[in-house]
């Protein structure tokens, strides 16, 4: 089959659309082949971080938010080329590194506990020990991490920061998640920043963000202020996407959010800046060749993805 007569979704596995619709069969399907390969990314965090009635990228069955590996391959393959070192500033679970490893790219990932590094290089090791030599982690707050890093050491950002405290990780005094979120921005714009000056110029960087309610049960606006900080940090909005997810329990918490006029959220913000030019940053990564996707064949899947 030609390129010209393949559709969207056989060229590019997820239509390069403002919508990441997660509900699409071809989603569903490589969560599951992403899963095959032995990822456990809850791992590493206790259970029942998540306030009630939030929906994150995917919920495991003990209520603990991990990420979409699918989205994470997608955005690693648009917007990076192989051998290029990728910074994740919020590290969290195992399964952004794994798949930026299988991707062939060097992942680095700082995370604030050191018990979810742990589970994360168990989980690695798992999955593949050869993985290890592209994979690494840093135990620290990313702020003084990346107060460390040389100027324009890396080529793509690709991470999901903490909701404010709507996920509070631990009690630790650098952990933003525990901060109220007036504390919170300070250190994240401060992160932010450090991420600006350690990034290549010409360069993409993706974080994956979503308006959350305060106390007071008013959103806090957390979209708009990330926006916010990345321009004033120097980077260009270059991409606004959102990330639409399953109904899931959202169907039953509808019910009772709307009879105070509230709407169950199930959308996030896939949100890419750029650094530099855009049409150079663009220009260095040449076309996206399909064919390392993991999602092309089944029999691929089935292999282990023997091709990275």
């Amino acid at each position: 089959m030609s390129e010209e007569t393949k559709s969207l979704t056989e060229r590019y596995v997820v239509p390069p659309f403002s919508i990441f619709d997660r509900k699409q069969k071809y989603y569903l399907d490589q969560r599951r082949n992403w899963l095959k390969t032995g990822i456990k990314s809850s791992e590493g965090r206790e259970n029942n971080l998540i306030s009630p009635g939030f929906s994150t990228l995917i919920k495991s069955q003990e209520n603990t938010s991990i990420f979409c590996p699918l989205l994470t391959e997608v955005n690693i393959k648009w917007f990076s080329k192989e051998n290029d070192k990728v910074i994740d500033a919020f590290a969290g679970g195992s399964v952004r590194g794994i798949v930026t490893a299988m991707s062939k790219r060097e992942y680095h990932g700082c995370d604030v506990r050191k018990e979810q590094i742990t589970a994360n290089i168990q989980n690695v090791n798992e999955v593949d020990k050869n993985l290890a030599t592209s994979i690494n982690y840093f135990h620290s707050c990313s702020y003084k991490h990346l107060q460390t890093i040389d100027d324009e050491t890396y080529d793509y950002g690709f991470t999901c920061p903490p909701y404010g405290n709507l996920e509070k990780y631990s009690e630790q005094e650098d952990d933003i998640s525990n901060k109220s979120y007036e504390m919170f921005l300070q250190t994240y714009r401060l992160i932010i920043n450090e991420h600006y000056r350690t990034l290549k110029n010409d360069r993409f960087s993706t974080i994956v963000v979503s308006d959350f309610r305060n106390s007071s049960g008013l959103y806090v606006g957390f979209v708009k202020d990330t926006i916010d900080l990345f321009q004033k940090a120097g980077f260009g909005f270059y991409n606004d996407a959102i990330l639409a997810d399953p109904i899931g329990s959202a169907a039953f918490r509808a019910g009772n959010y709307i009879k105070n006029r509230k709407v169950a959220k199930i959308h996030q913000n896939v949100l890419t800046f750029v650094k530099g030019d855009w049409k150079k940053a663009a220009s260095r990564l040449g076309n996206i060749d399909d064919a390392y996707f993991l999602s092309n064949s089944t029999d691929q899947n089935k292999k282990h993805l023997l091709k990275y």
